[in-house]
């Protein structure tokens, strides 16, 4: 099976692109404005320590996908709180909560982002789901 390309609809603002889930992607001078419709969701759009080295993406397989940039390292979760499954975003797709952290808007389950265990909340003890990722030919791909 070929690998699944992770990517958002994209939407032209101006100056920031959204996509369908409202998070804001810089742009970044060193490469062209993505086109509108589908883009592929690419490392440099993941800029870490900032407001923008965390995003939410569709999976092909139908599901969102968080994707957060730690130490170089890209890690890829299910948007599914193990608590109750809803989405840690509640639909804004940013979940980033302090550096390393990701929390669940609905009842503030806190998880350690480059590992995806709880370590704060409800499901204390368990993880997000991990997407397994690589980079392939400057795309974020799925396996």
């Amino acid at each position: 099976m070929p690998p699944a390309l992770l990517g958002a609809r994209l939407e032209n603002t101006g100056e920031l692109y959204y996509p369908s889930s409202a998070t804001a992607i810089r742009q970044s001078a060193s490469f062209p404005p993505p086109p509108i419709g589908y883009a592929p969701a690419m490392p440099h759009i993941l800029h870490e320590g900032t407001a923008f080295d965390q995003i939410t993406v569709k999976h092909p397989g139908g599901f969102e996908v968080i994707l957060y940039n730690h130490a170089g390292a890209i890690h890829a979760y299910r948007n599914s709180c193990p608590h109750v499954g809803v989405g840690l975003d509640w639909g804004t797709g940013r979940c980033l909560s302090a550096p390393n952290e990701l929390q669940c808007a609905l009842h503030g389950a806190v998880f350690v982002a480059d590992t995806g265990e709880c370590i704060s909340g409800p499901c204390y003890g368990q993880s997000l789901t991990r997407v397994p990722i690589r980079v392939e030919d400057g795309k974020i791909v799925s396996e």
